[in-house]
């Protein structure tokens, strides 16, 4: 790591299933209260760029992503599911396969999927196949995407 820049987009996927709708998180036995006991979570994105003089946010945004995004080696964009609806979350979110630019931060693309929680992803990660599928694990089995849906890329290796 003796190259700069580089560069870290976060999208806080365990503090977002803990914190979603201000519920109490889950603590192992005996473990004693959680700290808080509880935190309202309006979710979002964030791009922070590290070089040889520390880090930087570029960009934050608001995006609800409910997947751990996934970067493509083949075009460049970020990939995720995200949640739609409310502020909060609720059992009648929408969710939807979204393409993200990493420079802005912007959706560039957005592919809405039939169903409300049954395609909660649960901050599964995905995998974007080498012919640029999207398959993305839910509480009910997996879903796919692909350039015929609107969204997708040229593939991706190592990503």
């Amino acid at each position: 790591m003796d190259q700069c820049p580089y560069t870290f987009v976060a999208a806080d996927a365990l503090v977002l299933k803990v914190r979603e709708n201000g519920l109490i998180p889950t603590v192992p036995e005996g473990a004693g209260p959680a700290v808080p006991a509880s935190a309202p979570f309006t979710s979002g994105m964030t791009r922070v760029d590290i070089d040889c003089s520390g880090c930087h946010v570029v960009w934050d945004n608001a995006v609800r992503s409910s997947a751990v995004p996934h970067l493509s080696t083949a075009d460049g964009h970020l990939y995720t599911v995200v949640r739609k609806g409310q502020p909060t979350t609720t059992p009648f979110d929408r969710f939807a396969f979204a393409v993200i630019d990493p420079a802005t931060g912007v959706v560039v693309s957005e592919s809405g999927q039939s169903g409300t929680l049954v395609n909660d992803t649960l901050q599964m990660s995905a995998l974007i196949t080498s012919r640029g599928d999207y398959l993305q694990g839910t509480i009910t089995g997996l879903v796919r995407a692909g350039d015929s849906d609107g969204i997708g890329s040229a593939g991706s290796s190592g990503s």
